[in-house]
């Protein structure tokens, strides 16, 4: 009998819209993921932005959900993510701690990773458009989630757009703006007064 498998989601793909919708079946877990950092570390030349991606650190940790997969939805999943730079990788089952005591025992899991770090440029910024369907997927879970979240995520310094009134990001989403823009000035707000706007 073949292993049950998980993928290790940390960006758009928390967003239950961003992956189907909530009537689409997928297992959720939230959970948190040892010896990997999350950074703005993948660029997307042809969406002119920046994209989340994580990388193997010891002393890091990121929280995120699992998904449970079929191989359907892995190649479905792989098909979206490795066009962009991201290797799908398997997770040591002793990384990842299950937030609702449940147990990976014989299982695997799966995440999709970078080997190098690349931060936002002029080219390729942080966009708002993408923030906002990452953003309104850990607030789905909750506020707390979502501000560890932010403060585990690495680059926010970087050259970093509000391109809501023309959204860059291909899977853009309408989200609640003012409270995500409470979230980010109350979380880093040295980072966040430095966001860019533009028309």
């Amino acid at each position: 009998m073949p292993l049950p498998e998980y993928i290790f989601t940390y960006g758009s793909l928390v967003n239950s819209l961003s992956r189907g919708g909530r009537e689409t079946c997928w297992r959720v877990i939230l959970s948190r993921v040892y010896g990997y950092e999350c950074g703005w570390y993948v660029p997307v030349p042809e969406d002119q932005s920046t994209g989340l991606g994580i990388v193997k650190k010891e002393s890091a940790v990121i929280n995120g959900i699992l998904l449970d997969i079929t191989d359907d939805k892995k190649l479905l999943l792989d098909k979206r993510e490795i066009q962009h730079g991201y290797i799908r990788r398997r997770i040591p089952e002793k990384f990842v701690n299950l937030l609702s005591g449940d147990s990976l025992h014989k299982s695997i899991v799966w995440s999709y990773v970078v080997d190098s770090r690349e931060k936002p440029s002029n080219e390729c910024p942080i966009t708002q458009s993408y923030l906002d369907v990452v953003l309104s997927g850990y607030l789905e879970i909750g506020e707390d989630y979502a501000v560890e979240f932010i403060k585990n995520t690495k680059c926010w310094d970087s050259i970093w757009i509000n391109d809501r009134l023309s959204p860059r990001y291909r899977r853009h989403l309408k989200s609640d703006f003012i409270k995500i823009d409470r979230l980010l000035c109350s979380t880093i707000p040295d980072e966040f007064i430095k966001r860019i706007e533009i028309r």
